[in-house]
């Protein structure tokens, strides 16, 4: 759903040509992208690809929030909504030609003018990983979806508030999704600097970066269980 939504919508609101710095206005349903096309000197078919799975990882963030509380009908349609309209507005502004963006609303002579001053350090919001457009987006979403499910049933006791202990989940499931969100951050992370080819060395280090970071995460998780 978040796929077809982006495909239709979302990625026109978030890289579209900007219609007052506040949505853009163009390229629904990839109608502007043909062989050759560049966004932010990215092959616009391999920008879109890379661009879809970053919204994605904006409603999976609401999944872990709600899950075993929400129908799976509605998020669906919450997947469809986020994907389409919530997630790439917060885009635009930030990644795209928006009023919070580095490259926010270029005048007639092409010059950027973002709300913040430029310095010899900064020139407009700087959001490379995502944490303000993917994380902050999916984490108020799903926050506003907690609060209004409540808890899952049988978690508190029907006429005290005493904890009820969960049933164990599936430890061989937890491991597989680990493994593969693992893999995948590989590519997500060397992804995000849109610059691979001729960056070696670049490459390289975020490699290592990521797969240090991994195991310190491990070891540190385990240590404190015991």
């Amino acid at each position: 759903m978040t796929i077809a939504g982006f495909y239709c919508l979302g990625f026109g609101i978030a890289f579209g040509e900007t219609q007052g710095c506040i949505i853009g206005g163009s390229n629904f349903g990839l109608s502007g992208i043909s062989d050759g096309s560049r966004i932010q000197g990215v092959s616009g078919f391999a920008f879109w690809f890379f661009e879809v799975g970053i919204a994605g990882t904006a409603t999976t963030i609401v999944s872990g929030s709600t899950c075993e509380r929400m129908r799976l009908e509605a998020y669906f349609a919450v997947s469809a909504i986020l994907g389409a309209i919530v997630y790439p507005v917060a885009v635009h502004w930030v990644w795209g030609n928006g009023f919070l963006s580095t490259h926010a609303c270029p005048d007639l002579q092409g010059g950027y003018h973002p709300i913040f001053t430029r310095t010899e350090r900064s020139n407009g919001v700087i959001d490379l990983a995502g944490s303000a457009v993917v994380h902050t987006v999916g984490g108020f979403c799903g926050l506003v979806g907690t609060v209004m499910l409540g808890p899952r049933i049988g978690r508190f006791g029907e006429y005290t508030r005493e904890v009820n202990p969960m049933p164990p989940h599936s430890y061989i499931l937890v491991a597989v999704g680990s493994m593969i969100i693992w893999a995948s951050f590989f590519a997500f992370n060397c992804g995000s600097t849109l610059q691979l080819v001729g960056n070696g060395d670049l490459v390289g280090k975020i490699l290592v970066n990521t797969a240090m970071s991994s195991a310190t995460s491990c070891i540190t998780c385990t240590t404190i269980s015991i």
